[in-house]
């Protein structure tokens, strides 16, 4: 009678243990974007980096866009991957603020706060969201784009 074993196949319809790989495994992990020089490969970024780009994600949430702007002035040549991330953050919440301000404008009139103020609170979701999981994202090296945001900042 054979052990199970707790590495499977996925041919077989198994799955591998988390943090595995297949030999000649050359897939990259689910959700990754591909490496176009702007993308590093997973688990090449360094870890101060990778930290700092976690504090501003956070961040987010507190400051709004301050702590990506901080992070995108204070990024070096030697730091690809904390400006990326930066930008990407600040094209976010730049977008918020704009939705923000267009649901106190529409909020000012009375009638039209009935689209204002479910806009206030989709910013708000998307700003709480947008932190939350752009930290997630940077804690495993991979870059993360705000939902709904322009690409305002290059």
């Amino acid at each position: 009678m054979e052990t199970p074993d707790t590495n499977t196949d996925p041919l077989q319809g198994g799955s591998p243990m988390p943090g595995t790989t297949l030999a000649g495994d050359d897939q990259k992990p689910a959700g990754a974007q591909p490496s176009d020089g702007t993308q590093p490969p997973a688990g090449t970024v360094p870890s101060e980096e990778q930290k700092l780009t976690v504090i501003m994600n956070i961040a987010v949430i507190f400051l709004f866009f301050v702590s990506p702007l901080i992070g995108f002035l204070i990024a070096t040549k030697d730091q690809p991957f904390l400006k990326e991330q930066s930008r990407l953050a600040l094209n976010g919440t730049i977008t918020y603020a704009i939705f923000l301000f267009a649901s106190v404008v529409l909020n000012a009139t009375v009638i039209l706060s009935i689209i204002g103020i479910p806009l206030m609170g989709l910013a708000l979701v998307l700003t709480l969201y947008g932190g939350i999981k752009g930290a997630v994202e940077s804690s495993h090296g991979r870059l993360y784009r705000y939902p709904m945001s322009l690409n305002l900042v290059r």
